[in-house]
């Protein structure tokens, strides 16, 4: 997670520099650098961004060196990732102390999703996401894969770099305010230097401005130098008396070719020989059951495991995802098959060489279904409509049954229909909290492609996380409830807030979240 700005309160230059000074002479170095064999080693030769020195770092390296445990923490959680994201910046000759983003950023976690809906390791929003090329869909959000996460922000920094002309700091400024803030506080100060310019009667050229020339949102005028004070901290952690994880300068884990097929990830972790979790936890921007059906598909694996699996791959039958045969009954959708068998109305189309949803009574289709129960990946549904849900009423009779993480919003969006119309049909209330496993009955005009989760209950539990957002003016707790896919009953529980409570403008919210499905 980021470290939220107001966390680290100012302290007078003055004081702070005579506080660290007395720390460092309090705590005589008892570590010794890092050898050549430690990937620090090499991260450190890397640092090449001036302006490390400035005063305003005091309060920042204070902070990481009062909380180390925190810092040890995110620095381990780095492990299996540090190693490539290393290599990719040298490749494309970037200052090492952009690999230390993700610290920042996410602190190093592949599922932290925040408030402004970015996610994963480097914290892209959806829309930059996709300006740089990272998919995301029902089967995957490639925010969280490491590799194509990794390199799109390396990419979008050597961008930035090239729009402020090789300054580096203002370079990080646009990667957590936006280049357009920067450009504007560029302009804003070339204005007032001129009025003060105009003011003493003076005519002299303008000196170019730095980052801390700069008037700055203050969430970015925090962000910059928490970065510098990072490397810095970790190029003197013996000063720091900080023990700096071991991480070897060779990689952990590596990026292994499935191939063009789709694997299911349940034989995936077979072949690997790895439990199915650690298959999530390294490829959290895998969303379902399975890799996504359009390949090339590669799975990150540890080092150790890699070689065993495409070894047991080359053994293993030809279809790496089950198949079944369905015969369409009368009535039946494509909507309502794909979702008995847990996949989608397109990748049924796919699989049967069909242009559209049509479907004939006694046709034969092939279904994708997980190898393994539905249980083993997901909760299943438990219980059938009552006599409300099934009053016949005008349009198309969807049933959806709720998966861990959905709410009646993302429902209505999905089918296209309003909260309370779907409420009503269910016999609920807009703002009662959904079971997992409860069947829903939606009656719309379209076929819609049902978007449901299909993962192993520790994935979800890995995704799932409590973030803090800050109330704006005119927010009310259905619309930041509906923002972030929850319910404003759940808003009131988390936050211990009472019926007919007022939020105000600046206030804090709890928000508990599942990130794979927080998308807006």
């Amino acid at each position: 997670m980021n470290l939220p700005t107001n966390q680290i309160r100012p302290l007078s230059l003055h004081f702070s520099g005579l506080l660290l000074a007395l720390l460092l002479l309090s705590t005589p170095p008892s570590f010794s650098a890092p050898t050549k064999s430690s990937l620090w080693n090499e991260v450190i030769q890397g640092f090449s961004i001036k302006q490390r020195k400035d005063a305003r770092l005091t309060p920042h390296l204070l902070w990481y060196k009062k909380n180390p445990d925190y810092l040890n923490r995110v620095l381990n959680r780095a492990r299996p990732y540090l190693y490539h994201i290393v290599k990719r910046a040298k490749k494309k000759n970037l200052p090492l102390e952009l690999a230390l983003l993700p610290a920042v950023e996410s602190a190093f976690r592949a599922y932290a999703y925040s408030p402004g809906s970015a996610a994963g390791l480097w914290q892209f929003i959806p829309a930059t996401g996709k300006i740089y090329g990272l998919k995301q869909n029902w089967w995957i959000d490639q925010r969280r894969s490491l590799l194509p996460s990794t390199d799109a922000a390396l990419y979008f920094l050597k961008d930035m770099s090239r729009e402020f002309k090789g300054d580096w700091l203002l370079a990080l400024a646009a990667y957590n305010a936006g280049a357009g803030n920067v450009r504007k506080a560029i302009r804003h100060y070339y204005e007032d230097e001129k009025k003060k310019l105009k003011k003493k009667k003076q005519k002299r050229p303008i000196k170019k401005p730095t980052f801390w020339d700069l008037n700055l949102p203050r969430e970015t005028q925090g962000y910059v130098p928490r970065i510098l004070a990072l490397s810095r901290f970790i190029e003197q952690a013996d000063k720091y008396n900080f023990q700096l994880p071991n991480i070897p300068n060779r990689p952990l884990t590596e990026s292994v070719s499935t191939g063009n097929r789709q694997i299911d990830l349940s034989l995936a972790a077979e072949l690997a020989e790895l439990p199915l979790e650690k298959i999530y936890e390294l490829n959290a921007g895998l969303n379902q059951w399975a890799t996504p059906p359009d390949g090339p598909h590669r799975l990150l694996l540890p080092i150790s495991h890699a070689e065993r699996f495409r070894n047991n791959l080359e053994l293993a039958p030809a279809p790496l995802i089950e198949w079944r045969r369905h015969k369409v009954k009368s009535g039946e959708s494509m909507s309502q098959i794909a979702l008995k068998y847990s996949t989608t109305a397109g990748m049924i189309r796919k699989q049967n060489r069909m242009k559209n949803n049509k479907l004939r009574a006694g046709k034969e289709i092939t279904i994708p279904i997980p190898r393994q129960p539905i249980g083993s990946y997901t909760l299943t549904a438990s219980a059938r409509l009552d006599k409300l849900q099934n009053r016949k009423r005008s349009g198309v009779r969807h049933q959806h049954t709720v998966v861990k993480g959905e709410t009646l919003w993302d429902i209505a969006r999905k089918y296209g229909v309003s909260t309370k119309q779907l409420a009503r049909w269910n016999g609920m209330a807009p703002g009662d909290m959904l079971r997992v496993g409860k069947p829903l009955v939606i009656w719309s005009r379209e076929r819609p492609l049902p978007e449901l989760k299909r993962r192993p209950a520790f994935a979800t539990k890995m995704a799932t996380q409590t973030i803090y957002y800050t109330v704006r003016a005119n927010d009310t707790l259905s619309q930041i409830a509906e923002k972030f896919h929850t319910t404003t009953k759940a808003l009131m529980r988390q936050n211990k807030l009472k019926r007919g409570a007022v939020i105000k403008v600046g206030q804090s919210l709890a928000i508990r979240l599942d990130a794979t499905q927080a998308t807006q």
